[in-house]
């Protein structure tokens, strides 16, 4: 069975349903899904461990990972929100 983020209740939209951003990919996150917070070492302030599609890592504000990272068609984290 195919997981679609929309209809787990994991799913964190960032913005509101009248937005045009209302799906993009940076606005929907998985709150099963913390990422390990952490200092950035240039700015001294505190972030949230990624790793980037080149694989370097970065410190970021989200706490959470982006579903397109997690979900690939068959979640493990999958949780239906009806």
């Amino acid at each position: 069975m195919t997981t679609i983020c929309a209809n787990c209740a994991n799913l964190f939209r960032k913005e509101p349903a009248d937005s045009p951003r209302y799906d993009v990919w940076y606005n929907l996150l998985c709150m099963a899904s913390p990422l390990v917070e952490t200092v950035d070492i240039v700015s001294g302030k505190t972030g949230y461990s990624q790793v980037n599609d080149l694989g370097k890592e970065y410190v970021t504000d989200e706490a959470y990972e982006y579903c397109r990272d997690v979900n690939k068609g068959t979640c493990g984290k999958f949780f239906p929100s009806y």
